[in-house]
């Protein structure tokens, strides 16, 4: 069978090699001049690879997760089809560490004190907590229903859909709006409570790991 794909991103791409391993022969179409979609290195110096300064325009991390582990299968597929100079190596990625610095209200700590919620003056009930703690008190019963239980704990979670996160903090788990902020000022990023309880719950399951790992070259290569 003769399949046509639309688009080399890496979905695109890795659908192609599972057609392609099957016997199929495959046409991919791209618009753009280049392969990769989301995955896309962006390179400041024509220099040599091993000498560059670039960055990651997109996708940049994987976490070592159970959700990600056809990641995990492609790239040992493509080590072992590939060249060696052409095979990906993983090195562990820092997304965080116990020695991190904040620098907050003409003040500066580290990021995981717990000194942080009395310093601004939040209600006694949320002293003594890091952010960190204070999110893991409402997110990880919900992760721990949906690994126990994933068909039943996402009927659970999708009654509160039409909630956004903030809406949920507030209406729900009775945070007072400035917890909110605080919490989502160290743990977050401007306005991402805005997005659905629905969907923060999922990119937490995605993403709650503390092993990461990234290319050692570049995700693009």
């Amino acid at each position: 069978m003769h399949v046509g794909i639309v688009g080399a991103g890496i979905s695109g791409l890795y659908t192609g090699l599972l057609l392609s391993r099957e016997g199929h022969k495959v046409t991919i179409f791209e618009a753009e001049d280049r392969v990769g979609g989301h995955i896309y290195t962006h390179r400041s110096t024509p220099q040599a690879h091993s000498q560059d300064v670039y960055f990651e325009a997109g996708a940049m991390r994987i976490p070592r997760s159970s959700l990600h582990s056809k990641v995990f299968d492609l790239i040992r597929y493509l080590n072992t089809h590939s060249p060696v100079e052409s095979r990906i190596e993983l090195i562990p990625y820092i997304l965080d560490h116990e020695n991190n610095k904040f620098f907050f209200q003409g003040q500066k700590g580290l990021l995981q004190d717990p000194c942080w919620s009395a310093k601004v003056g939040l209600p006694s009930e949320f002293c003594n907590k890091t952010p960190q703690q204070l999110l893991g008190s409402v997110i990880m019963p919900w992760l721990t229903l949906l690994r126990q239980n994933f068909d039943d704990g996402s009927r659970k979670v999708l009654t509160y859909d039409e909630y956004p996160f903030r809406a949920y903090l507030r209406s729900v788990a009775g945070w007072p709006h400035e917890v909110i902020e605080f919490v989502e000022l160290f743990c977050s990023q401007t306005n991402q409570y805005d997005l659905s309880f629905t969907e923060i719950i999922m990119q937490n399951l995605d993403f709650d790991t503390k092993d990461w790992v990234t290319s050692a070259m570049a995700c693009r290569e």
